[in-house]
This record gives C-alpha cells, structure tokens and sequence, in this order.
C-alpha cells in the first residue's frame, strides 16, 4: 500500500489491477479475493463508493466460498463504511455489528478496534456525541495497546473532531496536538489531509479563522493532487469553515491567508499548526 499511502492512487491501482489478473489466471480464490479488497478500498479512499460496493461484494462472495472469517469479516467491515459514506446508516450499523460478532469470535483485536470506530462514526452522525466519544475512546484503547500508529492517529483525530462538537475545545486540541505529531513520522498522505481538515475545523470553532482558511486549502489542494474529492459527509464542514473565514477575514485577507494554505507542503502545515495550536 505505499504507492496509496504516498498518494498515488493510479499506480497504486496499477498494481492491484494486475494483481488481480495474475490471481485470476492462477486459479488463487484468496489473492484474487484480496486483490478485489484492495481494489475497492482504493475505490472508497476516492470517493467512487458504487466501485467500491461492487468490488467489495465480490471479494465477500469469494471469502464467504472459503470460509475465510478474517476476510468475511474485514470486507464486510468495508461494506459498512461505503453504506456511512453514502448515508445508509442502518444498514452500515447492521453490517458493522455482523463484523464485530466475526472479530469477537476470531479475538481479532485490531477488527474490534476498526468496527467501534465505525459505530462511533454513526453515533456521532445521529448527534449522539456522548456515545460517539465513548466509543472513540474504546477503540483508542485497542489500538494503542496493539501499537497501530495510522490507527491511533485516525481514532486521536476523530475522538478531537467529536470534542469540538461538544465545546470541549482544550481536550480536541490536545489530541489534534497529539494525532499531528505522530502524523510527522507517517507517510499517509490522505491520514494527514483528513487530520488537517478536523484540524481547521476547530480553528473556526475558537475563532482563528485566518488558521481555518489556510488548513483548508492545504487539504483542498492535496486533494486536488491526488485527485481524491471532499466525503459528502465532510463538505458541510468543510463549506461552513471557508464561507465563515472569508466573511469574518474579508475578501482581501481570506484570499491572502487561502494563497498561504495553497503554498504549504503538508509537512510544513503540520509543523506550523503544532508550532502555535489552537
């Protein structure tokens, strides 16, 4: 996955596509079963949740045919976040209580530790911010202990974005604080683009809306580069922090601080939130 971590995704696809074709041709169920999962994350990672459904229903037929439970369970894992994304809450909560009854049996920590993340991330969506928090720090707890650092920075961002909802500005930034600089020895690009838009997101919340504007272009430009569009359900988000900053800045300081943002590398936007955090 390091041609996907570094954010590039068409040759990250490249790979996995011909992956596929020699599994295929080998006659191996489980490499071709693994390279549709791949495929269909890649899918998920750019937003073309239609692909991903796809490849992913076909990766679980093939793992239901082998018995697999780890794949069963991941892949359905995986189903549930495309029916989040596409706002089919109940049936994304079905499938991740399907997966976590798999992981449960299986005593397979690191899919417990994903599947309650989920289920904070539909908590979250219904306004239930005190389960939502619970949870996230449950799955904080998993991860930590099997020292999964991606995870913990995803699961530390999150848990962040949940707080700021509740107004508990002080701990958010503690843990975007914490999360960011754990992001400086990661090289997943599309982990620190999602961390930064949170990021910016508390930056309006306590008012810095020059902070907001930059951290928000920062993410709209390495998104544009890695041709990986805003999540449907971030743009209301991400649409509130742009059009507040440019109206409490104005034009002439929003365009000077979205330019700044444009210029920042992602390590360098790093560096500068955790140089003066919010």
């Amino acid at each position: 996955m390091l041609a996907r971590d570094q954010g590039d995704f068409k040759a990250a696809r490249t790979l996995f596509s011909e992956a596929l074709m020699i599994f295929r041709e080998l006659g191996s169920k489980r490499g071709t079963a693994n390279a549709l999962w791949a495929l269909g994350s890649l899918a998920l990672d750019q937003g073309d949740h239609t692909v991903a459904h796809a490849l992913y229903e076909e990766a679980l037929g093939i793992f239901r045919e082998l018995g697999d439970k780890e794949g069963i369970g991941r892949t359905v894992r995986s189903l549930a976040t495309v029916l989040q994304h596409q706002g089919d809450y109940t049936a994304a909560h079905r499938l991740y209580e399907e997966a976590l009854g798999i992981f449960r049996e299986l005593g397979n920590r690191d899919g417990i530790g994903w599947v309650t993340h989920g289920l904070a991330t539909l908590a979250q969506h219904r306004g239930d911010y005190a389960t939502a928090r619970h949870l996230y720090e449950e799955s904080l707890a998993i991860v930590r202990a099997l020292g999964e650092r991606e995870s913990v920075v995803w699961t530390l961002s999150s848990l962040a974005n949940v707080e700021r909802l509740q107004s508990d500005h002080g701990r958010s930034a503690a843990h975007h604080a914490e999360a960011l600089s754990l992001l400086r020895e990661i090289g997943n690009k599309l982990l620190v683009v999602e961390c930064l838009e949170r990021y910016a997101y508390l930056a309006l919340a306590t008012g810095q809306l020059d902070r907001a504007a930059r951290f928000s272009a920062v993410s709209v430009t390495a998104r544009d580069a890695m041709s990986i569009p805003l999540p449907l359900s971030a743009r209301a988000d991400h649409d509130c922090a742009v059009t507040t900053a440019r109206t409490g800045l104005g034009e002439e300081a929003f365009a000077t601080a979205w330019a700044a943002g444009r210029a920042m590398t992602l390590q360098e936007a790093i560096e500068y939130a955790l140089a003066d955090e919010v």
